[in-house]
């Protein structure tokens, strides 16, 4: 584990599925990138690293079009961001990054380090990154 961020937009803690939301539903879509990004940099701030030194984001899979938005405001190559399963299994909610890591971890070929920042968005706008490294055949550092 080299780093872990989270950030809680405090507007939006009633969430954003309420029988009467009052527009919050459209707040909350126009902050979501801007979260992502402010906890995406703090956990690579406090790792020392950078975005070109990320092998691979694993995401929560909410849907392809937001991550294809996602990876273009933060800069990182959409090929670097874990899509596949977002077609396969759809959005697992807490699953998603435990089911991205496992599949991600069985397709690893050499005992290579690879760099993953995990991402994930809460519906009360909880935001998580943690940036941690695999190895096939060792543990998880």
């Amino acid at each position: 584990m080299l780093s872990v961020a989270t950030l809680f937009d405090g507007q939006f803690s009633g969430g954003i599925y309420l029988e009467s939301n009052d527009g919050i539903q459209e707040k909350y879509n126009a902050f979501y990138q801007i979260n992502v990004e402010k906890v995406v940099d703090r956990c690579l701030e406090d790792a020392n690293l950078t975005r070109e030194d990320i092998d691979v984001v694993l995401p929560h899979n909410v849907n392809a079009q937001t991550w294809k938005k996602l990876a273009a405001k933060l800069g990182i190559p959409i090929d670097k961001v874990y899509t596949k399963n977002i077609a396969r299994y759809g959005h697992c909610f807490g699953g998603d990054l435990f089911v991205n890591l496992n599949d991600l971890y069985n397709e690893l070929d050499s005992p290579q380090t690879v760099t993953c920042l995990a991402v994930a968005a809460g519906i009360g706008a909880s935001f998580g990154a943690t940036l941690f490294g695999i190895s096939k055949g060792k543990e998880t550092e």
